[in-house]
């Protein structure tokens, strides 16, 4: 079977498959979309140039990281990464970052960036520390039964009398 490109530069790490979050799934997926869509833009396009990988950080939050193989970021860039409509290409809005961090802040995570290694390779790595949240509970269905007022119990299934034809 044929990999794509982007399956080939991609690698996921789900080191944290059964945890929760509590986080909006649409909001979640916003911050995954802007975090890989900035990692695709600087990585090098290699297989594995970009990460996903979650982890427990503790018992209390989460780990969620999006590292890419790309060039060192510059220290004026650094400033201002998770500024409103600050890009460092034309191209770009600048919102993805600030939406990012507005987002985390939304439900009491935190994000960041930090230049590292992964696998004997330097990249950068933004990455969310997410409050753990519990399983929502399974919800088994309930049965209810429904009580009408005594006047208005179902009448027999008897017809009532026709009134004599006309004619």
């Amino acid at each position: 079977m044929r990999q794509s490109k982007a399956e080939r530069i991609l690698g996921v790490h789900a080191h944290a498959p059964a945890a929760h979050v509590g986080f909006d799934p649409e909001h979640l997926r916003r911050l995954l979309i802007n975090l890989l869509d900035n990692a695709l833009r600087h990585a090098s396009g290699k297989p594995s140039s970009i990460r996903l990988i979650t982890q427990p950080s503790g018992s209390e939050h989460v780990r969620l990281s999006v590292w890419s193989d790309g060039q060192a970021l510059e220290a004026s860039v650094m400033r201002h990464l998770f500024e409103p409509f600050f890009s460092s290409e034309s191209r770009s809005s600048g919102l993805g970052l600030y939406i990012c961090r507005e987002l985390c802040e939304r439900y009491g995570a935190q994000i960041a960036y930090r230049r590292t290694r992964l696998d004997q390779r330097e990249g950068n790595e933004f990455y969310a520390l997410i409050p753990a949240a519990s399983p929502a509970p399974t919800r088994e269905p309930t049965q209810q039964s429904l009580s009408y007022p005594m006047g208005d119990s179902v009448r027999s299934a008897r017809r009532a009398p026709r009134p004599p034809a006309l004619g």
